[in-house]
């Protein structure tokens, strides 16, 4: 990722009191799409911290700036110039070496999701023993969220399931007996637009769904009528918003909402976590927290998974999308959560080191005695 600083300045380059930071995806292809993307990612921070300075007042404002100073953390790069012609043939071969070669395997393969499962929870923290579960020729499976069935003889595994053909995804639920093995697949949801991240809870005796549906630009709710086959539209959260991944949590007598939001189209919808809050979930009345967006970090923000309640503590999974988009899955333990304060801190990860042929992994979620991820690889085309 490129790191970006809003700062007071004073009379050196590194030597100002910085008032905002962010990490956005390194476009590493062309240095211009770069500095173009890291322009607008920086476009509200002005703004942004105009606001906070009016909410906290003067002396609790830089008191929590203060936080931002890391004065054992030491830049040890050299400043970077722009290069002469022959100090840029290197980089340019470079450049060009990538370029090829995204070329030729995206002539050759597929970029193929499939899930991994665990049915032994000693053994869930050992990815070496997950079992790989391939989609059937023709389409593939991601962003897996999982209902224990009411018999405890299986699980509902609920997928994005997108057609090579199309690319455009639509979801469908797995039917999953206590050995993982898929025995069932049925489409359960198609709006003509694309739909992943089935995002599933239940209240009362109602099971709800929040799917991804960014081309909508709406956050839809649905109600299950026959669950798990059949659904229908409740409401729509909000309303003419770039979103992605909507993942809801009940706490404290409130319900949260985690939302990645691009404000300005032009960034990328995976850089920024935004966090609303309601007293009820069925609403379009959510509270934006006055921290918005609480993560501005392409390596942690976009949600990948339910939220664990693990030892009376609350873990978000966020997927890692730094080097590239679905690269691993972070665990951060939320730390304070309130209608004015949001803290969380890495626990854990995964990163793809325990299989050549895997390439990425971006969603976490657990059921019972199920621990489930997704995983991509290339899958040759001929």
């Amino acid at each position: 990722e490129t790191g970006i600083t809003l700062q007071i300045l004073d009379h050196s380059l590194n030597g100002g009191k910085p008032l905002y930071r962010s990490w956005g995806l390194t476009q590493q292809i062309s240095p211009n799409k770069n500095i173009n993307f890291l322009k607008w990612l920086a476009t509200p921070f002005l703004s942004r911290v105009i606001k906070r300075l009016e909410l906290l007042g003067e002396e609790k404002f830089f008191e929590e700036i203060d936080t931002l100073q890391k004065p054992y953390d030491f830049y040890d790069y050299p400043y970077k110039k722009r290069p002469t012609n022959r100090e840029a043939i290197l980089p340019f071969a470079k450049y060009l070496y990538k370029f090829t070669k995204r070329l030729i395997l995206k002539a050759l393969y597929f970029e193929e999701w499939f899930l991994m499962v665990n049915l032994n929870p000693a053994t869930a923290h050992d990815l070496n023993s997950y079992k790989k579960i391939t989609s059937p020729l023709g389409i593939m499976w991601a962003d897996p969220h999982v209902v224990e069935k009411e018999s405890k003889d299986g699980y509902y595994v609920f997928v994005e399931e997108m057609p090579y053909k199309t690319m455009t995804g639509h979801l469908a639920v797995l039917d999953m007996d206590r050995e993982g093995n898929v025995t069932k697949s049925t489409k359960i949801l198609d709006t003509g637009s694309h739909l992943s991240y089935p995002h599933i809870f239940k209240i009362d005796d109602t099971y709800y769904m929040i799917p991804e549906s960014g081309a909508s630009r709406k956050i839809s709710l649905y109600k299950a009528t026959n669950f798990p086959y059949e659904w229908e539209l409740e409401m729509h959260l909000m309303e003419d918003v770039k979103s992605a991944d909507t993942t809801l949590l009940h706490h404290n007598g409130k319900w949260w909402m985690f939302v990645n939001i691009d404000e300005d189209q032009n960034t990328l919808l995976y850089n920024e976590l935004f966090l609303f809050y309601a007293d009820d979930f069925k609403t379009t009345e959510w509270t934006p927290h006055p921290q918005n967006p609480i993560i501005s970090n392409v390596a942690s923000s976009r949600p990948a998974g339910n939220i664990i309640h693990h030892n009376g503590k609350l873990i978000r999974p966020a997927q890692k999308s730094s080097l590239r988009y679905g690269h691993g899955t972070y665990f951060n333990e939320i730390e304070l959560l309130t209608e004015n304060e949001y803290q969380e801190k890495e626990v854990g990860s995964i990163i793809p080191n325990w299989d050549k042929a895997i390439g990425g992994t971006h969603t976490f979620n657990q059921c019972a005695d199920l621990t489930i991820i997704d995983a991509w690889g290339l899958r040759r085309k001929f």
